[in-house]
């Protein structure tokens, strides 16, 4: 009879410690998931900074392609600007030569001088605007890999910002569905007993027991 009773007893005691020796760390779950929020709403305002300067960047790399249009518009103006004078250049060339063999009075030898100056001028520019050319050219080159940089850099932050807020929301919704279940409740309650018999302790024996205690609810 004492066997059995003895074995009742027993029994009894595991169906009701068993479930706060499984589910003790309710609590201590929802803090480690705590802990791993905060790690990574660090680790997302980390890259939320790296996207406010990458999108810094792409706005001062479309003002610098901005810059270059109205650079490689204005080379092209002067290229047509060139073209017009060398046009009407040979057509004066043409003129002076013969005027220089039918006109006994032009002065023949000074307007050479003039035309000659002037395909001098001509020729400088025709260099200035080549040496220009291959300037703008190099910028372009620059920034076009320039460009293509920060658009792989900006397409690999934006993948990390989604993954990161992705995970963000998974473990708010696993902390919440832990929170919800009985067991975290029932880690409340147990901690909320012994917090009270903590507060009610009047001896050494009471301080003992309080500690045995918050140790059990605590594993």
């Amino acid at each position: 009879m004492k066997k059995k009773t003895f074995l009742f007893m027993s029994i009894c005691c595991l169906v009701l410690v068993l479930p706060i020796f499984v589910h003790a760390d309710s609590i201590k779950d929802v803090e480690d998931m705590m802990k791993e929020l905060d790690s990574l709403k660090v680790e997302i305002e980390k890259a939320e900074a790296a996207k406010t300067v990458l999108d810094e960047e792409g706005k001062r790399l479309a003002g610098t392609g901005e810059l270059l249009k109205g650079a490689i518009a204005n080379y092209k103006g002067e290229m047509e600007s060139l073209k017009d004078e060398r046009i009407k250049y040979n057509y004066e060339v043409a003129t002076h030569n013969a005027r220089c063999t039918s006109d006994p009075n032009y002065s023949c030898n000074a307007q050479a001088a003039v035309l000659n100056e002037r395909k001098r001028r001509g020729e400088e520019r025709q260099k200035t605007l080549e040496l220009k050319h291959s300037m703008l050219d190099e910028r372009v080159k620059d920034l076009s890999q320039a460009t293509l940089e920060w658009a792989e850099k900006n397409k690999a932050n934006n993948a990390t910002i989604s993954d990161l807020y992705a995970k963000q929301e998974q473990l708010i919704q696993k902390i919440k569905s832990h929170m919800a279940s009985p067991w975290f409740l029932l880690d409340l309650k147990i901690r909320s007993d012994v917090s009270k018999e903590c507060r009610e302790m009047k001896n050494l024996e009471d301080a003992h027991r309080c500690l045995q205690r918050v140790w059990d609810g605590a594993r």
